[in-house]
């Protein structure tokens, strides 16, 4: 019997996204340290991938950023979270020329839901 070992991409080569919502968040590696509870330290190493990115950090991290912990990880990991008709509306989307875009892009936005047929009310 064989067992299977995963192997990950070390976080140096695929960092994370924490710096990307911290600077969006407008918020110091301090500041988020202290909102997170965790040091300053901590902050960078896992900005700069010296230590891992534990699901315990990427809750913690999440809350504080109003995001999904999966948010955190790159864009190529948050692909595998993905349903297959997701994964191809993307492709679509990302293959399609700017008119194309813009016009999928008018789909998508939320309408509102009109009643075509609504039914006749009666006066008790």
């Amino acid at each position: 019997m064989s067992a299977i070992v995963l192997q990950f991409v070390p976080m140096e080569k695929a960092p994370n996204r924490i710096r990307f919502y911290r600077k969006r968040a407008d918020l110091s590696q301090q500041a988020l340290a202290d909102a997170v509870g965790v040091s300053k330290m901590t902050i960078s190493d896992l900005e700069n991938g010296k230590i891992s990115l534990s699901l315990h950090h990427m809750r913690r991290l999440a809350k504080t950023f109003g995001v999904t912990p999966v948010d955190l990880l790159n864009e190529e990991d948050q692909n595998e979270f993905l349903r297959a008709e997701e994964m191809e509306l993307i492709r679509n989307f990302r293959a399609a020329d700017p008119t194309q875009r813009q016009m999928i892009n008018r789909v998508a936005e939320p309408r509102e839901i009109i009643d075509l047929h609504p039914e006749k009310k009666s006066v008790a």
